[in-house]
């Protein structure tokens, strides 16, 4: 009983270190945020890639931050299993938290 209880403490302190290494303001980069996994799954494996991703869409040319925010939502809810870039931004940030926490 004692093995396990041991374990259980091991488990919960490395939990706690994982999260102190990622408490407070982080940038993520986006290729490893929307990272290979990720992008395949949630776009059918049509895109490997944030980049690919960005430049197979009539936004490829110009500043990310200057794409217009309807018309990426529109993009990414035809492109991904997404309805917005919210709810894509969302769950990568979501499963990337899981990964640094060891989950």
């Amino acid at each position: 009983m004692s093995n396990s209880l041991d374990d259980l403490i091991n488990k919960l302190k490395q939990l706690q270190q994982n999260a102190e290494q990622i408490s407070g303001d982080n940038e993520v980069p986006f290729d490893e945020l929307f990272n290979e996994p990720f992008m395949r799954q949630h776009t059918n494996n049509s895109y490997s890639s944030f980049s690919e991703f960005l430049n197979s869409s009539k936004f490829g040319d110009i500043p990310f931050e200057e794409i217009p925010d309807d018309e990426w939502d529109d993009w990414v809810d035809k492109n991904t299993d997404f309805q917005s870039w919210k709810d894509m931004q969302t769950t990568a940030s979501q499963e990337w938290i899981s990964k640094k926490l060891g989950f």
